[in-house]
């Protein structure tokens, strides 16, 4: 097949084919771009004695390149369904917003255990006990904050289970 023919196939009614083709390369080369920049990265900030960055970029490195991959697909999805008129297609807005919510969640967690795993390691003398007790409650609130957000995405309405959280919250209290 020479490249006249391949031209040729991939006329109007076909060009979203190589749209999203052409999308889908850009996002492989946007992800092979971002590990190596922030793999770089990583092997600097493990030379310095800060803490925090190198928890950073470690809780990064997978999210991001998800996150990348999840944008990218959606959007290749957008243009064949807005191009074949397929109703399969209007789903993806709610699902990407909640693969979004879930890369954050992602980041979020293994930020927190990084920390957590650095302070051990760094401060000997520090209360294992504490610092493990913060970390499962921010790790709680985070979880139970984006399953809220996800909720309200996906377009079910979380006012009852607020107000049920609150009503709860002042029995406990009383």
């Amino acid at each position: 097949m020479a490249f006249d023919d391949i031209i040729s196939l991939l006329t109007k009614d076909n060009a979203y084919v190589l749209q999203s083709f052409l999308v889908i390369f850009i996002v492989s080369v946007a992800d092979f771009i971002q590990r190596r920049v922030l793999l770089r990265l990583q092997k600097k900030l493990e030379k310095t004695k800060n803490e925090w960055d190198d928890a950073v970029v470690d809780a990064l490195l997978k999210p991001l390149s998800f996150l990348i991959w999840v944008v990218g697909i959606a959007f290749a999805a957008g243009i064949i369904g807005e191009a074949t008129g397929a109703v399969v297609f209007t789903a993806l807005s709610p699902l990407r917003d909640t693969l979004f919510i879930g890369a954050i969640v992602w980041f979020l967690i293994g930020f927190i255990n990084r920390i957590e795993q650095n302070v051990f390691a760094k401060r000997p003398e520090a209360d294992k006990t504490t610092i493990d007790a913060i970390s499962k409650l921010l790790r709680v609130s985070i979880i139970i904050t984006a399953g809220l957000v996800a909720l309200q995405t996906l377009g079910i309405s979380i006012a009852g289970i607020l107000a049920f959280g609150g009503i709860g919250g002042i029995a406990i209290s009383f």
